[in-house]
């Protein structure tokens, strides 16, 4: 399922597996810095439009909470995120 980016040099998508799902937010400009808001598909997702979701990247191990709404900033050193996604 891709996410709708407002920016278009930011990309994000999600893949689920049974109860697993992955997130991805990916820059496409290895030169600059970007930053953008991810509003997520809940309704693809199988959400409820007001659930929360627990999300650890799994490259660095940061953990936030987010909601259908999300801010992101992505650098040439640290160009995405890949998330392990868990409802709460």
């Amino acid at each position: 399922t891709f996410h709708h980016v407002p920016n278009a040099q930011v990309i994000a998508y999600s893949k689920q597996d049974g109860d697993s799902h992955v997130l991805v937010v990916c820059s496409l400009d290895p030169h600059d810095v970007q930053q953008a808001e991810v509003y997520l598909d809940f309704k693809a997702l199988g959400l409820d439009s007001h659930a929360l979701l627990d999300v650890r990247d799994a490259i660095t191990g940061a953990e936030y909470r987010w909601g259908t709404k999300n801010y992101v900033r992505l650098t040439p050193a640290d160009p995405a995120h890949v998330f392990v996604v868990s409802p709460t």
